[in-house]
């Protein structure tokens, strides 16, 4: 198995694992428009702030894991009082987790852990210091998988502050249906 980002001409199996990723989030069917991007593009998107990656796994030339980040769109534009240099900078600093999916058959083998080291790996070397994601309150094991590997979930209403360039940001988790999970990437 190996991680990379996906290729044009994948966006089926991006959109295949989107989907999977969102079953039953009610967030409303935006893969159509991944797959387009990635058939066009391959794992690299345009995206506002910056880009999106979406990284696959691929075990004997078939897509079976997808790890999908994008700058912090919406804390971006929260930070629209800050100026908008501050949210550039904020949009290369911070990257957050949209998807992470592995199929069914290819799971407890470590493939969504490699996902997220490649994914992270990359980040950082992009210059990303901190990661983000969103996890269902009530989805224990996902919520003990993202704190070992190192994500610290933050409880309702929980704020940290993230440094970019001179300003503090906050970062809260603000509902109670999902948790805001935070990782500092070490450099």
């Amino acid at each position: 198995m190996r991680v990379r980002l996906a290729r044009q001409g994948e966006g089926k199996d991006v959109a295949r694992l989107a989907e999977m990723a969102l079953q039953g989030r009610g967030q409303g069917d935006d893969t159509g428009d991944l797959a387009e991007a990635i058939d066009a593009a391959g794992g690299k998107v345009k995206v506002p702030f910056g880009h999106a990656y979406a990284f696959v796994a691929d075990e004997d030339g078939a897509v079976c894991g997808l790890l999908y980040t994008t700058p912090p769109v919406r804390l971006a534009e929260d930070c629209e009082e800050f100026g908008a240099a501050c949210q550039q900078r904020l949009a290369e600093r911070v990257a957050e987790i949209e998807l992470l999916a592995v199929e069914e058959e290819h799971r407890g083998r470590g493939m969504a852990k490699h996902l997220l080291d490649v994914g992270e790996i990359s980040l950082r070397q992009r210059g990303c210091g901190a990661l983000l994601v969103q996890v269902l309150a009530d989805d224990e094991p996902v919520k003990a998988w993202y704190k070992r590997q190192g994500y610290r979930l933050l409880g309702p209403g929980e704020v940290v502050a993230l440094r970019v360039g001179g300003e503090l940001i906050p970062i809260a988790s603000t509902g109670t249906t999902y948790l805001t999970g935070v990782k500092h990437l070490a450099g």
